[in-house]
C-alpha cells in the first residue's frame, strides 16, 4: 500500500515545542492538552499569529523536534513489511530541516518520498495519515470522484485540537495505527484471494 504521512503532530512532535516556546517568552502557562484549536494563537493569551510563525523560520526549528513516540518504529515497521512511505507536509519554510529531520530519524523514506504541499488532498495514496481533520475532508472529497470509498483510510491522529473531527478513522498511538494497517492489509490480501 501506498501510505501518506504527515510530519507535524503525527511524526513529529510540533506542539511540545511551541508551547514550550510560547509559555517561555510570551508569558503563557500552557499545556499541551490545552491546544484545542489548531492555529496555536488561538489557544493563546498574549501571542499572535506572527510570534507563532515567527518559530517556524527560526533556523533548524523543524530539525530539532521530538518523535512522537512509537512514530519512528512503526514507521520503519511498515517499510519493512513492503509498504510504500510518502511524506506529505505542508510549509512555508523549513523544508530542509524536515528533511534532516528524516534523515536523523527515519533514513530509510528517501527525500524523492516527500511532497511539501499545502494541496495534500492531490496525493493519491490509499492510506492518509495526518492530524488536521481539514486535510482528511479535502483529501476524501477530491478522491471520491476517483476511487472507491473502501479503497481509501483516512486516519485521524489524535491530537487535543482535532477533538471535533468523528467522522476519520482515529488512533491514539503508533502502535495501534501500525495494527489497524496490517489487519487491513490481511483483509485485504484475503479477499483478493477468494
Amino acid at each position: 500500500m501506498r501510505i501518506g504521512i504527515d510530519m507535524d503532530g503525527v511524526l513529529c512532535d510540533l506542539t511540545a515545542s511551541v508551547v514550550e516556546k510560547l509559555n517561555r517568552y510570551h508569558g503563557e502557562s500552557l499545556s499541551v492538552e490545552d491546544i484545542t484549536k489548531y492555529d496555536f494563537q488561538k489557544n493563546c493569551k498574549n501571542a499572535t499569529r506572527e510570534d507563532v510563525f515567527q518559530y517556524f523560520c527560526e533556523p533548524g526549528f523543524f530539525r530539532h523536534l521530538a518523535p512522537i513516540r512509537g512514530a519512528v518504529e512503526n514507521v520503519n515497521r511498515l517499510i519493512d513489511d513492503g509498504h510504500e512511505i510518502i511524506i506529505i507536509s505542508a510549509c512555508r519554510t523549513g523544508q530542509e530541516c524536515k528533511l534532516q529531520w528524516l534523515k536523523n530519524h527515519i533514513p530509510r523514506i528517501s527525500e524523492k518520498n516527500c511532497i511539501f504541499t499545502w494541496k495534500k488532498e492531490l496525493i493519491d495514496v490509499d492510506i492518509l495519515i495526518e492530524d488536521h481533520g481539514k486535510n482528511l475532508l479535502k483529501w476524501r472529497q477530491h478522491w471520491d470522484q476517483y476511487r472507491p470509498v473502501e479503497d481509501r483510510w483516512p486516519i485521524l491522529f489524535t491530537q487535543p485540537y482535532n477533538a471535533e473531527y468523528d467522522n476519520f478513522i482515529r488512533h491514539d498511538s503508533w502502535d495501534s495505527i501500525y495494527a489497524f494497517i496490517s489487519n487491513l492489509e490481511q483483509s485485504v490480501e484475503l479477499v483478493e484471494y477468494a
